[in-house]
């Protein structure tokens, strides 16, 4: 009898465990990246030149700041980390749901911190600081979705697997966007070059344009003295 349970007891969990579909995997929790964001810091601190007593506190605040953010993410993490078309409705809701409750705690901790902020740094500085961080994060992120793509890429050669149409033109997206980052940032290093050639043209008109006024006003001063010189009887 006690055979019987424990088999059935097995049987049940075999059951259960095949219930639940194998793409949903849950999302698992991550440790505060501590020395990544103390680097962080320092970077914000060397960028809006902050010295002494000012850097110390913006760097404990800010990691304070970071951990609390930090702490929100993990508390409204998205349960499950496939793909949206690997998972049901209900699955994607909780997902959904959970991004909404991650931004709302986000802009919370934001508007709770700024205050404090301002008491270390300018508003200007603290406007140079969100953009940084703001481009600080692209740039993770980025990066994360490269050894993402790398990781997959190396996955599928190893098990010998064909790319799906579908990751083929996602890929192809990821591509063109990025060929087009890089062609927007060929564009504005042009338009930096042209801006200066325009300033370097305008410094020479207006030098020339000097250049000619005081030859203009030579040439009157000449005019003058030759009138003079006409009226002037020869005794």
């Amino acid at each position: 009898m006690k055979h019987f349970i424990a088999f059935a007891i097995f049987v049940l969990a075999s059951i259960c465990q095949l219930a639940v579909p194998c793409h949903a995997e849950k999302t698992a929790a991550k440790k505060f990246p501590a020395e990544r964001v103390s680097k962080e810091a320092a970077l914000y601190v060397e960028s809006l030149n902050l010295k002494g007593d000012d850097a110390q506190k913006f760097t404990k605040l800010y990691i304070e700041y970071r951990r609390k953010i930090h702490n929100a993410v993990e508390k409204n993490r998205p349960p499950y980390k496939d793909e949206y078309s690997k998972l049901s409705d209900d699955q994607n809701d909780k997902n959904i749901r959970s991004r909404f409750a991650s931004s709302r705690a986000i802009l919370e901790i934001r508007e709770q911190y700024y205050p404090k902020f301002l008491k270390i740094i300018t508003p200007t500085q603290y406007e140079k600081f969100t953009k940084l961080e703001q481009r600080l994060f692209e740039k993770s992120k980025h990066e994360h979705q490269r050894r993402k793509s790398s990781n997959s890429t190396t996955s599928s050669k190893g098990k010998n697997t064909k790319v799906t149409p579908v990751k083929r033109v996602e890929g192809k997206l990821c591509d063109d966007k990025n060929a087009k980052l890089e062609s927007l940032s060929d564009v504005k290093l042009k338009m930096k070059r042209v801006t200066e050639q325009k300033r370097e043209m305008r410094k020479r008109y207006l030098e020339v344009e000097r250049q000619h006024s005081e030859l203009k006003r030579e040439m009157e001063k000449l005019r003058l003295e030759m009138k003079d010189l006409s009226n002037t009887s020869i005794i």
